[in-house]
């Protein structure tokens, strides 16, 4: 679930294909755990050609990105997926083969990472219209490594977690990463 300064927001999940809630007005989300959410005027849209949305992230009131994959498990595409119309329309920027798409996160309005199977890891300085994806042989984890998540809380400094009790650490806006211990073999 991603929720915009105004409250407008965006929910992704998967049921036989993918939806994507939206709402341009303000939202007053009451979540019961484990599975409840209620909101209020929520609007349902399928994205085109998208079997499984992982991640979304709202830049302003029109412009949201998400990650993905297409295909199934025994072929797949991982996709970076933007809107710039409030979720009316959706246009795929990046294909990744054969790798799953988990977690995206932006610091400003340009720059912004997302993460995925294999140990993928993408950056972008331009809001997301184009992505480079850092070297696996740069990295201090094995490229079969699955990252779910990433959050930077500056441009700097950021962390990426995965499997395997996996944490990466950058205090230098990704240039490099670290591993910080964590003491677990289970997923983060």
């Amino acid at each position: 679930v991603a929720i915009s300064i105004n409250n407008a927001g965006l929910l992704s999940g998967n049921y036989y294909d993918t939806v994507v809630l939206a709402t341009a007005s303000a939202v007053n989300p009451t979540i019961k755990i484990p599975v409840t959410l209620t909101v209020r005027s929520w609007a349902s849209f399928t994205v085109s050609g998208s079997s499984d949305l992982r991640g979304v992230h709202i830049i302003d009131d029109q412009i949201a990105l998400a990650v993905g994959f297409i295909g199934n498990t025994s072929g797949h595409t991982g996709v970076i997926l933007k809107t710039i119309d409030a979720g009316n329309t959706w246009q795929t920027k990046k294909y990744l083969n054969n790798t799953s798409l988990g977690g995206i996160d932006f610091i400003d309005a340009s720059h912004g990472w997302a993460v995925g199977d294999s140990g993928a890891i993408l950056y972008t300085s331009n809001g997301g219209e184009s992505w480079k994806q850092i070297p696996a042989a740069t990295l201090p984890i094995q490229d079969t490594v699955a990252l779910w998540r990433v959050n930077f809380s500056d441009r700097a400094h950021g962390w990426i977690i995965g499997v395997k009790g996996t944490v990466l650490r950058t205090v230098d806006s990704g240039k490099t990463w670290t591993i910080q211990p964590t003491g677990t073999l289970y997923s983060l």
